[in-house]
This record gives structure tokens, sequence and C-alpha cells, in this order.
């Protein structure tokens, strides 16, 4: 049993590692700073609503706000710079 759950979180942990280090080329520090508080207000709500329970708070209609914020960053940096704070990656190179 323990062997094959030490499989699993190696599976898990490596994959979440690389991945980490793919995303950290082209995320920049205000993209990370609003995944950060969109995050904190998840956990916020959390706890308020499993943990506390003063309110019942839908959490799962918050996640899409941590890929929409870094990308709402990104798009205003593109405006204000006049070129995008990073480049996509060539897919197919």
């Amino acid at each position: 049993g323990v062997l094959f759950s030490s499989l699993t979180v190696l599976v898990y942990q490596g994959s979440i590692s690389l991945l980490a280090a793919q995303v950290q080329s082209f995320v920049t520090t205000d993209m990370m700073t609003e995944l950060t508080a969109a995050g904190g207000i998840i956990l916020t709500a959390i706890a308020i609503s499993s943990l506390l329970e003063i309110k019942k708070i839908r959490t799962a209609s918050f996640l899409p706000a941590l890929l929409v914020a870094p990308l709402i960053v990104w798009i205003i940096s593109f405006y204000k710079n006049k070129e995008p704070a990073f480049q996509m990656p060539a897919l197919l190179s």
C-alpha cells in the first residue's frame, strides 16, 4: 500500500514541479501577485464556508479567477507597454 501511494505522490509532485519550471519562464511578478491574491480569496471563502460555517459560499465558482487574474495583468501590461510582458512560447518549434 505505501509503495503504491509513494509512486502516485512521485508522479503528481514530479509533474507539478515540471509544470512550475515551464510556467516560471513567462509568468511575471505582477501575474504571480494577482494569482496569489485570487488564491487567498478562495482560501478565505473556504474558511468562511466550510470551517467556520458562517455562510455557504460556492468556492468552485471562484476557480476561473486563477486563470483570469494573470491574463488580465498580461493584457494590461500589453496595452501599457505596447508590447506583452512575455512572449508566448512556440509550441511547435
